[in-house]
């Protein structure tokens, strides 16, 4: 892909984007976070690299659903899930995911896009599930 000379670096585009990113690995390791959902979350990065992203999930079976759809190598969209705050709060979402494979087609790690969306949008989303 051609970048125009003036396009920001592709590190600074991931991590102040207005749209949460992370990966996680085939066990749902989280490997990397963007800025934007450590802001969003309220995690440090310290609390949440590292850790099964079904931490921070509200419901078991809906990130059990994610990553067994991922690790079947579908695509996610507009997945309706609810997370947990570092203060509590539930974060009513969005996901959209898919997986890259590394050498030899292995599985390297999902692109995990979250889109806080409100309860009421979350309710419509679910249902449409």
């Amino acid at each position: 892909m051609q970048v125009h000379d003036n396009f920001e670096n592709w590190d600074n585009y991931a991590n102040k984007c207005s749209v949460c990113l992370h990966a996680v690995d085939d066990k749902g390791t989280i490997l990397w976070a963007n800025d934007t959902e450590f802001k969003t979350m309220g995690y440090k990065p310290e609390e949440y690299i590292g850790k099964f992203i079904g931490d921070f999930h509200v419901d078991e079976p809906v990130v059990n659903d994610i990553l067994g759809r991922l690790l079947r190598d579908e695509t996610v969209n507009a997945y309706p899930a609810r997370l947990r705050a570092r203060d509590g709060s539930t974060k009513y979402v969005m996901i959209n995911s898919n997986v890259y494979h590394g050498k030899g087609g292995q599985f390297g790690h999902t692109r995990c896009f979250t889109t806080e969306v409100g309860e009421k949008a979350w309710k419509a989303l679910k249902q449409a599930v």
